[in-house]
């Protein structure tokens, strides 16, 4: 009889059939820690930031993903808010990217704009469809597919801004 670790749920959105125990003498992976943070929207959100960046950083998480929402004005608040955390910490945004957010060119701007502000992971997820509307609007991206084969493509044009490096992306 083989002995186990029991461990926590490896993940939720697992199988149900996912194996949750680990063999003995297997070697356990590190787990990631990352945190989620909104673009500050208001001035009183602002002046809070930097305290909750310190306090973040000090942690020392793999990764800090920001949101974009309309409500942040999109991108901007995001490219914004990215460019605050890579001056004040040594934490490692990873952006939240939605083809709601805008035609592709628009996105390429938007990609653009975010990798020099130094933005080297991305979370592509389409993102709601306007309320009011069936479907997205003409020149967006219909899927989170679409969006992670433009930011390939980029991360392919832009080798020697990336350092030979590869971008992080996820899909949500």
């Amino acid at each position: 009889m083989s002995s186990t670790i029991v461990t926590p749920r490896l993940s939720a959105s697992a199988p149900d059939n996912a194996p949750d125990r680990l063999p003995v003498g297997r070697r356990r992976l590190r787990r990631a820690l990352s945190f989620e943070v909104i673009p500050p929207r208001s001035p009183a959100q602002a002046a809070r930031m930097p305290r909750l960046l310190k306090f973040l950083d000090s942690l020392g998480p793999d990764y800090l993903a920001v949101t974009s929402s309309a409500t942040s004005n999109w991108l901007q608040g995001t490219a914004d808010f990215i460019a605050e955390v890579t001056a004040t910490t040594t934490l490692r945004p990873l952006a939240h990217l939605a083809c709601t957010a805008g035609t592709e060119a628009e996105l390429l701007g938007w990609i653009d704009h975010l990798l020099g502000v130094g933005v080297r992971g991305f979370l592509a997820i389409r993102g709601d469809i306007p309320a009011g509307q069936t479907s997205l609007p003409a020149g967006h991206l219909p899927h989170a597919d679409a969006l992670v084969s433009l930011l390939r493509r980029i991360e392919n044009d832009n080798v020697a801004c990336l350092a030979a490096g590869r971008l992080g992306i996820g899909v949500a």
